[in-house]
């Protein structure tokens, strides 16, 4: 009935709400003469003459034409709801009037489960969006919250600039957005909970001033008058659908379906983790298209950037940090991510692929300094978390590579060792190299045959050349470093040097061994490891 208020404002109605619980409206029917009975759901037109019948029998919803006053007792507390249209009026006119509202109701009506079914088909928001535009009839684009586009109608010729560039770049530009920022555009839309429309400033008049939406100048004279909308997930603006005046005029009814388009494409953005632990932050976006490849260019990574709150220092780095599906269930991803941003200066923390991942710049080659080391390993250590390390990198087009890297470090880390908490790819890239191999050939095939000799001549003869040879090599060949790590004298290390060339019938002053006879013990070490946590 307040609807029907509103639509009716040419016939100046007045409207007596009943207090009772009252059921929606159906359908619109005359009052015939005689008729005694009434449907709760039915929206009835008659005139004083039939007031008295229609309290008397259980009528719910009545549009009243009439020239005379009616009884005070049902303006003061009426029984059922009065639409009252006084004056001259055409009863037809007035007639036909509703059952156009009733009409388009219907359309809308068949228009939502056309939206919702094309949600039900679970085939992304393009399809929804191809949907919706044979519905409103005029090409539109979704937007995610750093205005890069995520679909849009296609085929359809826009002479728009801001149109050509999201379809021709895939985003916006930094001279747009700091357009938008100067026009505050942005801050106009954000700041409305409505629809927001785009209008010539000569077509701004008062039948533009609806309850339904905000009004506001177009951001330049080539621009298309259009409708733009927030897609909320709970509460929290993610993108937002921007419908363009092109094919035919924009309608009060477009702008109330593009209600409904908004929530479906919202259900269908929520099957995005991301999304839905995201705090809606610009760099999150932008972050998350670096970690899962969508953009490379570095000229585009840098454009992008430019209007970000971003100040990358020259070096960068990734940090995973992954809870266990245990501890998963009891610390939020949330709280991790906020408490990490808050330990490691200059970092960028998201929520990605059930982990924590912070990109931090530094000025210097070190990633952390010292006391976010000391806070980092308490709040790991007290959390029973782990978290992995990349390498040093200053090109962001790099950023999967390395967060690859922090994850690779954290799963051959905690496969060799279970009492640490952080692992940096650099102390496990040979660990890294190995694991590779592994797939290609058995390990121990990799290690040189002569220190696999050696091995088995301490087992038969219950010796410790190999411990004797591996603290020579770590110690760069100091013979007498060694025989003091050892404690034995110097002339029983010399022998036993001798001994061991001659188990192995090596030299141990050739450098290419001596870099294999290495490689051989970190592959016998990570065999070991993995073996003592199978155990």
């Amino acid at each position: 009935m307040t609807t029907l208020l509103e639509k009716l404002n040419a016939f100046n109605p007045k409207l007596y709400k009943s207090a009772n619980g009252l059921s929606a409206i159906r359908t619109l029917k005359l009052i015939e003469t005689g008729k005694q009975t009434f449907e709760p759901d039915v929206l009835y037109m008659g005139t004083n003459a039939n007031l008295e019948t229609f309290a008397n029998n259980g009528g719910t919803h009545l549009i009243l034409i009439t020239d005379e006053a009616i009884p005070d007792y049902f303006e003061r507390n009426p029984p059922f709801n009065i639409l009252k249209i006084e004056g001259e009026i055409s009863f037809n006119a007035v007639f036909n009037t509703i059952q156009d509202i009733f009409n388009n109701k219907t359309k809308h009506s068949l228009d939502s489960e056309i939206l919702l079914d094309s949600l039900a088909q679970g085939q992304g928001i393009q399809h929804i969006i191809d949907m919706a535009f044979r519905l409103i009839g005029n090409p539109m684009m979704v937007l995610d919250k750093s205005f890069k586009l995520l679909a849009y109608t296609k085929n359809i010729t826009v002479n728009d600039p801001i149109w050509t560039e999201l379809t021709t770049k895939g985003f916006f530009s930094y001279e747009t957005v700091s357009l938008m920022k100067h026009k505050k555009t942005l801050e106009k839309v954000n700041n409305s909970k409505l629809p927001v429309l785009f209008l010539p400033k000569e077509k701004i008049k008062d039948e533009h001033s609806n309850s339904n939406y905000s009004v506001f100048p177009l951001l330049s004279e080539t621009s298309v008058s259009q409708v733009l909308s927030s897609i909320n997930i709970k509460g929290k603006a993610v993108g937002r659908v921007v419908i363009m005046e092109v094919l035919q005029p924009i309608k009060d009814e477009d702008i109330d379906l593009l209600s409904l388009l908004c929530k479906v494409i919202s259900s269908e953005m929520q099957k995005n983790k991301f999304l839905i632990n995201s705090k809606g932050i610009m760099y999150e976006y932008f972050l998350a298209d670096l970690l899962s490849e969508k953009i490379k260019d570095l000229k585009v990574i840098n454009e992008r950037l430019m209007y970000l709150d971003c100040n990358f220092k020259k070096n960068l780095c990734i940090l995973t940090i992954k809870p266990s599906q245990f501890d998963l269930a009891n610390i939020p991803l949330s709280y991790i991510r906020d408490m990490v941003g808050s330990l490691i200066s200059f970092s960028k923390p998201i929520i990605y692929e059930d982990n924590v991942v912070i990109l931090i710049s530094r000025s210097i080659d070190t990633p952390f300094h010292e006391i976010d080391f000391e806070y980092m390993f308490e709040f790991l250590s007290e959390n029973n978390l782990h978290a992995g390390l990349s390498r040093t990198f200053q090109d962001l087009s790099e950023t999967y590579k390395f967060y690859q890297q922090s994850l690779t470090a954290m799963d051959i880390g905690v496969k060799s060792s279970q009492e640490k908490y952080f692992f940096e790819y650099e102390k496990y890239l040979i660990y890294h190299v190995i694991e590779l191999c592994s797939s290609y050939a058995d390990l121990k095939d990799l290690c040189h045959p002569s220190l696999l000799t050696l091995i088995d001549y301490d087992q038969k003869n219950k010796t410790s050349f190999t411990q004797t040879l591996y603290t020579f090599i770590e110690n760069s060949k100091k013979l007498i470093e060694t025989a003091n790590i050892l404690h034995i004298h110097r002339n029983t290390m010399s022998l036993r040097i001798e001994k061991i060339q001659e188990i192995m019938e090596v030299d141990l002053d050739d450098s290419n061994f001596l870099l294999h006879l290495q490689f051989s013990f970190k592959v016998l070490d990570y065999i070991n490891k993995l073996d003592l946590n199978n155990d």
